[in-house]
């Protein structure tokens, strides 16, 4: 009975020759004991149940992870205790099916999960990031499962970074609608909206093109995916592949950076142009054959959302996860992601092509460095956007294929995450096609060409059908538009207003 594994490789191996036995207390109530180590009190599991945390823990927390379920002792009293957020982590399946046995009521409204990237997702699925995360951790588990036990410490610290980073991503974003957003906005009055279109891509694939190094192993074959369904193309994949292209089927872009050359090099061969509210308005302005419009579905979006009356894309921080998103709603099937290494592939960063592929990166004590160049940072610092880091910390993950590891970040990690969560949710085939980078689990594994040789060929193309649903799509009324750009004018005004006060009070704690 060993401790559950997931794609990311232990730091170390838990003994693989460990036996658990359950024994009767001198009581008659059943314990538990792998080799040598007691789970459960050899006396009074009970009464050690009771000792092993005190009220004042559980009423301070904001959530707790308790490390190994036992038979039920633990999880029982803490739930008598007043714990609502409770996760029970055990290493054991053999262990949790007869904890469950034997006390059923310990684990009603508990969340039990027996792997790391499990813990993450259920801890990063709910939560503020400066929630108090407590781990609680029986003697007897740490010491027969040291390995797990210090891979459940370092999954409590991802996950609370993964909150960060959705909070940060999230209020940024509604940030950008209501202010920097507004000249966008001028330029969306009169455009269909890309959810009301229905579903002309059902019955046909769609092709995700990201820009990460492994599209250079298959870039050759995108004019003949095309053929075969729609090719999405995100902003910086579709600058690298403006000479390449006969056509792109659909631009995606969620960014407020400035539209470059390239990108109105390959808008000119689109069919559809796909924008999220806060993109740039020079982005708006690029000439292409049709434009479609969405906004992000998120809490911190909702007035936006309201206000304008939209269905609101569901789609996580990345510009790939709107792609998919789009595609799915459109209707297609199957789904094949390309150039979405998630990781850095070779020690790079991203494909030829996209100016980028210059970004040097290194690891060294576990940290990963990319060395970008400061044309970048500039751009990011003149919309009043966070510069990306240039380092964090690195965490090796399964490859494609299965070819050993990978080195990826926490901000990779939580965008791979999503298309899992994706994966299990949607019904549908989901094919990485990408050839290298990471694995994403829930995904089939297989190269481009052999995806292209078994799929069919539409009669129809996929630019026609796309074209046509979105002239019969309705649009935001341009009344909603003027509403938004009067909150976000209060917005800004209300934000330098805070500004002041806060400098005027820095000025007199000076003075003083």
């Amino acid at each position: 009975m060993n401790p559950a594994t997931d794609a990311t490789p232990a730091p170390e191996s838990d003994s693989e020759e460990s036996v658990l036995k359950m024994e009767l207390t001198p009581g008659g109530m059943p314990t538990l004991r792998v080799d040598d180590v007691w789970l459960e009190d050899p006396e009074d599991p009970v009464a050690a149940s009771k000792a092993f945390v005190s009220p004042d823990v559980v009423a301070n927390a904001d959530q707790l992870v308790l490390f190994g379920s036992g038979l039920g002792y633990r999880p029982l009293r803490l739930k008598s205790l007043g714990a609502e957020r409770l996760v029970v982590v055990e290493p054991v399946e053999e262990v949790l099916v007869t904890a469950r046995e034997l006390l059923p009521d310990a684990f009603d409204g508990v969340s039990c999960v027996r792997s790391i990237d499990a813990l993450i997702d259920t801890l990063s699925a709910s939560g503020a990031a400066d929630d108090r995360i407590v781990l609680l951790s029986p003697p007897g588990y740490a010491e027969a499962y040291p390995a797990f036990h210090a891979r459940v410490q370092e999954a409590i610290r991802d996950a609370q970074g993964f909150r960060r980073m959705r909070e940060r991503s999230a209020e940024g974003r509604r940030a950008m609608v209501l202010t920097s957003g507004r000249a966008s906005r001028r330029h969306a009055s009169g455009l269909p909206l890309a959810l009301a279109a229905g579903q002309p891509l059902r019955g046909r694939a769609a092709f995700i093109v990201s820009a990460g190094p492994s599209l250079d192993r298959n870039r050759h074959l995108l004019n003949a995916a095309r053929q075969k369904g729609a090719l999405f193309a995100v902003n910086t994949a579709a600058k690298a592949l403006a000479g390449e292209l006969d056509a792109l089927d659909v631009l995606v872009r969620i960014e407020s950076l400035a539209a470059s050359p390239e990108l109105a090099a390959i808008a000119e061969k689109t069919a559809v142009l796909a924008l999220d509210l806060v993109a740039d308005a020079d982005t708006f302005a690029l000439e292409t054959a049709q434009k479609a419009l969405f906004v992000q579905e998120h809490e911190a979006l909702v007035p936006v959302t309201d206000a304008l009356g939209v269905t609101p894309l569901r789609y996580g921080a990345t510009v790939a996860t709107a792609a998919f998103a789009l595609a799915r709603a459109w209707g297609a099937d199957p789904i094949v992601l390309v150039g979405q290494d998630l990781a850095y592939t070779g020690g790079q960063a991203y494909a030829t092509g996209t100016g980028r592929e210059g970004w040097s990166t290194s690891v060294e004590d576990g940290v990963i460095t990319v060395d970008f160049d400061e044309a970048t940072a500039d751009a990011f610092r003149s919309k009043g956007l966070e510069v990306p880091h240039r380092s964090q910390p690195c965490l090796d993950v399964a490859a494609w294929g299965g070819a050993g590891v990978v080195p990826s970040t926490y901000d990779m990690t939580l965008f791979r995450r999503w298309f899992e969560a994706a994966a299990q949710h949607y019904e549908g085939r989901f094919i990485n096609a990408t050839e290298g980078g990471a694995s994403i689990r829930g995904w089939e594994e297989r190269p481009l060409e052999a995806v292209l040789a078994e799929l069919p060929t539409p009669a129809a193309s996929s630019a026609d059908v796309l074209t046509e649903a979105l002239g019969q799509a309705p649009q935001i009324p341009a009344s909603a538009l003027r509403r938004l750009r009067k909150e976000g004018a209060r917005t800004a005004r209300g934000g330098l207003d805070a500004g002041r006060r806060s400098g005027a009070r820095g000025a007199r704690a000076r003075a003083k």
